[in-house]
């Protein structure tokens, strides 16, 4: 589905960002390429934290499984998402 620019939460933005770059990221690295991209419009000075808490909310209530995508986290802080088939 396409989005217009800036039109992604949060949420929705570091997943997508997860699977297109297919390989772990860490917090700061999906945040800077969601806004660079301008998935998501920031006025926030943390953005970082708002994509954090939202992905562990993912991990923590609903086991990792939003939306037909798997999402997990290394030991180390690295995010990777996979889509299930």
């Amino acid at each position: 589905m396409a989005y217009p620019v800036g039109k992604l939460s949060f949420r929705n933005a570091a997943l997508k960002t997860l699977i297109e770059e297919a390989k772990p990221l860490r917090i700061k690295s999906i945040t800077q390429k969601i806004l660079k991209k301008g998935q998501v419009k920031s006025t926030g000075k943390t953005p970082h934290n708002t994509i954090s808490a939202a992905l562990n909310r993912i991990i923590k209530e609903k086991n990792g499984i939003y939306k037909g995508i798997k999402l997990s986290k290394t030991k180390n802080s690295f995010y990777t998402a996979t889509k299930i088939k």
